[in-house]
């Protein structure tokens, strides 16, 4: 009878101990990462991940020049919509007089003229 309750003891303990580890466990497949991961050498992963930070990097370092990546009719990006980029036009002799519900702004050296209603550029002119 004695070792009966140390065998029931004993595995009692041990399936206590063990529950947690189990619990804490990844999953099997968490490792994976998306349904390309399957097809991928070990080796390519790591290539993919450091193409995709050079194309960031290289996003991120262009300058926004109006005059080049913006367009008349075009929606102003909501990052220009405060008032800091706004300009008087009678400091700059070859900016025109804005219209109503106009404003002219500055960005990276370039002149904005932005309909203040709707957001949208009406005219860009370079420094």
């Amino acid at each position: 009878m004695k070792k009966l309750v140390h065998a029931g003891l004993f595995a009692l303990t041990t399936a206590v101990l063990a529950a947690p580890a189990a619990i804490a466990a990844p999953p099997a497949h968490a490792h994976e990462n998306n349904d390309h991961a399957q097809n991928m050498h070990p080796g390519d992963a790591h290539g993919q991940q450091h193409a995709e930070q050079r194309h960031h990097e290289v996003v991120q370092n262009r300058v926004l020049k109006p005059s080049r990546d913006w367009k008349a009719g075009q929606a102003l990006p909501s990052h220009y919509y405060g008032k800091g980029y706004a300009i008087d036009h009678k400091r700059y002799k070859n900016l025109s007089k804005p219209g109503k519900n106009q404003r002219w702004i500055r960005v990276n050296g370039d002149y904005v003229l932005i309909n203040t209603l709707n957001h949208s550029i009406v005219k860009i002119m370079t420094n």
